[in-house]
């Protein structure tokens, strides 16, 4: 895959996470009950969180500005964006495995952001990978 196409994939991918992370981060952000989202109170039963509010917060952050300022410092040809598509990948992925851990999955979309954050994560590092000097080789040295 082409660098270009490659960095179209990974800010497409990026966007799409971070619009998502928005839109319900701001939805349980203004009401932490859950009702707004279908997201019963007793999923958290086990967890250290008595609503949403905290998890909105964290979504927000994590799973929402991070992507965000990885695209915009991609788009701005800021060198350490490459470093970003991988904290992203490995954040959403820490985030989906955090979650599972502590509720489980319930709702097929869980496993289809688990499955968005391995393949970040590996966008990214391909990505790294390519912006190495001599880029194509081994992907970690010997």
């Amino acid at each position: 895959m082409s660098r270009t196409a490659l960095r179209r994939l990974l800010i497409g991918l990026e966007l799409f996470l971070a619009l998502g992370a928005f839109y319900g981060s701001l939805s349980l952000l203004n009401d932490p009950t859950g009702r707004g989202l279908h997201m019963p109170l007793d999923v958290l039963k086990g967890t250290p969180f008595d609503n949403y509010l905290v998890p909105a917060i964290i979504l927000f952050g994590v799973n929402g500005m991070v992507p965000l300022v990885t695209v915009i410092a991609t788009v701005m040809g800021f060198p350490w964006a490459k470093y970003g598509h991988i904290a992203v990948g490995a954040l959403l992925t820490g985030w989906m495995v955090g979650q599972a851990a502590l509720v489980g999955f319930s709702a097929p979309i869980q496993y289809v952001y688990l499955l968005l954050g391995f393949v970040i994560l590996a966008l990214g590092l391909l990505f790294w990978n390519q912006e190495r000097p001599g880029h194509g080789g081994p992907l970690l040295p010997a």
